[in-house]
């Protein structure tokens, strides 16, 4: 039984390896002055505009998207608000747990810009600082 469960197993995985080189394949032959003018016209149009709507089947063809190239996609389309504008994201320590609250988010102020500068000092410890 687990000799036919790993054959499974192998025969999903090769028909996996199939998928993924048939995309690549497919991509060889894309023209690429073509892909570049689709890809300047897409960063044209403002986030959200149905022209740019209409121009992510073209790159998803070209470029020969999977699932998890729709579901990273999907998940940038939610970090969008209603008027476009990105929401923040929050970082917190490796320590911290939890995320914050939606009233501590709000309760923070959000910045216009920012610099930040990462440094890594070679030491025994390997510290790195972020600078903001």
């Amino acid at each position: 039984m687990e000799y036919l469960a790993n054959a499974e197993h192998a025969v999903l995985k090769k028909d996996d390896q199939v998928e993924e080189l048939s995309r690549v394949h497919r991509r060889e032959g894309v023209n690429m002055d073509y892909l570049k003018s689709i890809v300047v016209q897409y960063l044209a149009k403002p986030p959200g505009s149905s022209e740019r709507t209409a121009l992510l089947p073209v790159l998803a063809t070209l470029l020969q998207f999977d699932a998890d190239d729709y579901r990273a996609i999907e998940e940038g389309k939610q970090k969008v608000d209603w008027w476009g504008m990105v929401l923040p994201t929050y970082i917190t320590s490796p320590n911290d747990e939890e995320q914050p609250t939606a009233e501590q988010q709000q309760a923070a102020p959000l910045l216009s810009s920012a610099e930040v500068e990462i440094s890594a000092t070679p030491s025994k410890n390997k510290t790195t600082s972020l600078t903001f």
